[in-house]
């Protein structure tokens, strides 16, 4: 077990807290100092075995809690929120040396984590959990490529994907004034349901040419980035009677001519980059890939 609050003993060295469970499991004392060398040379704590916690910085901490875990040699390791109490420069450093390490030493390591970065980049499979309850276990692009419900959808990303209410027709949804094309089949999984709620990450849409084409938006904020640009804006061309709030939508532009605040733009999507969700229970309608939870159902 690795805490988040490292949990070491303030009066023991380095070297000491890291065979501290191998001393009371009766390791022998030559045994024991072998494999917390073997640990701190893995983990570049050489230097620090006769230092005191107190000595240390939070990222050196955090690999002496690692290290007392390393020298058991566990089946599987079980990280709470590790990296929580460090910066965010010293975050990425560590994430990237736990990754190299799992690697390096091939142990199971169920990690527990806010960070959905740390999730992404560091999980083999990542399980979301709402309320206690699994909403989907799988690879980390597939989470990203095909939520399973609303609440994935919603968390996964950064800026998350867009989830826009619309009105079902026979051809597609209805957004304001602009209908997205979306399979009969697909509408057919909700027949009582009059509203549907679109998912469109940023990154999919793309600037329109044509004055009517693609979905009207009214530009509250545009952030320029550089290479690339976020605009944040409504939707335009509801009517009154259609009863849906304005919604913020956020788009990634691509260029270096983003449009100004306040104007009004068409952003088309690829209906391929389009997900459909059920308003009522949140589930995805729309088709998705292969999924590992074919192999682990929730």
């Amino acid at each position: 077990m690795v805490f988040q609050n490292y949990a070491l003993y303030p009066h023991m060295t380095v070297g000491d807290n890291m065979g501290f469970a191998l001393k009371m499991a009766g390791v022998p004392k030559t045994e024991r100092q072998q494999r917390v060398q073997e640990a701190a040379h893995l983990l570049g704590l050489e230097d620090f075995l006769n230092r005191k916690p107190k000595a240390l910085s939070g990222g050196q901490r955090q690999r002496v809690a690692m290290g007392r875990a390393i020298v058991r040699s566990p089946q599987v390791f079980l990280m709470d929120e590790p990296l929580s109490n460090l910066d965010a420069k010293l975050r990425v450093s560590t994430r990237t040396q736990i990754a190299a390490l799992q690697t390096r030493l091939g142990v199971t390591t169920v990690y527990v984590t806010h960070d959905q970065v740390e999730a992404m980049t560091m999980g083999d499979r990542v399980a979301v959990l709402k309320d206690g309850l699994m909403m989907q276990c799988d690879t980390p692009l597939q989470l990203y490529d095909a939520p399973r419900n609303l609440f994935v959808a919603g968390f996964i990303g950064s800026p998350a994907m867009n989830l826009i209410e619309g009105i079902v027709a026979p051809d597609g949804i209805h957004l304001g004034d602009y209908t997205v094309p979306v399979p009969r089949e697909t509408l057919a999984k909700a027949p009582d349901e009059k509203n549907l709620v679109l998912g469109i990450r940023p990154e999919n849409f793309e600037m329109s040419d044509g004055v009517s084409e693609g979905i009207g938006i009214d530009v509250g904020v545009v952030e320029e980035l550089g290479a690339d640009a976020f605009i944040y804006g409504t939707l335009t061309g509801i009517a009154e009677d259609e009863l849906i709030t304005a919604q913020q939508i956020v788009a990634r532009i691509h260029g270096r001519t983003p449009p100004r605040r306040g104007e009004t733009v068409r952003l088309q999507v690829d209906p391929a980059h389009v997900h459909v969700f059920s308003k009522a229970s949140g589930d995805r309608l729309s088709p998705e890939l292969h999924s590992i939870n074919d192999e682990y159902p929730r």
